[in-house]
């Protein structure tokens, strides 16, 4: 928990601050003050985005699956509640999706799963990288990721979690397809007619291909 911990309160902080979820969501609700007398029987487990903060503060959860719970239900219990047209309702599912995108592999229970994820998005860059383009020359955007190379710690299973599903949505552009072919051609000497016919396991490529192929991901995705 201690190593996700600060990316998790600058979700939640991000998450808290937005304007609809001071006034809706940062308290508990009060059902007969506000006009739910029915609250109860259909939401059993109440939660609100002060109470997680509190929890955070007293360090209450055990593991990012926890809090990623509780995040979750904040929104989901609106949803659940108020019909699908209900503004309430619209604004949770909004926010809900928001933080799916801000918390990708947080909702693992431990570094198993994190593993696992890593290697699933990594065979999946076998079909990111099934046809490849023609590489063209190196563009300034790939000289900056060259440069934070040396700059730029090895990213942890957390990090690669994270960015290796962002860096296989990438694969339907065409511009992304080719930057990935020329960085793994530049720094890891893989000539891209040789990805097709071998799995892309992470564990097998240069510790310097996994790092440039997570900080495209993370530089093109800010």
């Amino acid at each position: 928990m201690e190593r996700f911990i600060s990316r998790i309160k600058t979700i939640t902080r991000k998450i808290a601050d937005k304007q609809s979820c001071q006034l809706l969501f940062s308290t508990p609700v009060q059902p007969e003050l506000d006009g739910l007398e029915n609250y109860f029987d259909i939401v059993k487990k109440p939660m609100d985005l002060g109470k997680i903060q509190d929890n955070l503060k007293k360090s209450v959860y055990k593991t990012p699956k926890e809090w990623y719970d509780d995040m979750c239900l904040v929104f989901q219990n609106a949803i659940n509640y108020y019909s699908e047209e209900n503004p309430i309702s619209l604004i949770a599912k909004y926010r809900l999706d928001e933080f799916y995108k801000e918390a990708v592999g947080l909702e693992l229970e431990n570094d198993e799963e994190w593993l696992e994820s890593v290697q699933k998005e990594s065979k999946k860059l076998i079909d990111l990288f099934a046809r490849p383009p023609s590489i063209q020359k190196a563009n300034s955007k790939l000289n900056n990721i060259k440069a934070l190379m040396d700059t730029q710690d090895q990213p942890t299973t957390a990090e690669l979690a994270t960015y290796l599903e962002k860096l296989n949505m990438l694969g339907k552009d065409q511009e992304a397809k080719e930057d990935l072919y020329t960085l793994l051609s530049d720094i890891g000497g893989i000539m891209p007619d040789s990805i097709k016919e071998m799995p892309i396991d992470l564990e097998k490529l240069n510790p310097d291909v996994v790092k440039s192929l997570y900080l495209y991901a993370r530089e093109r995705l800010l």
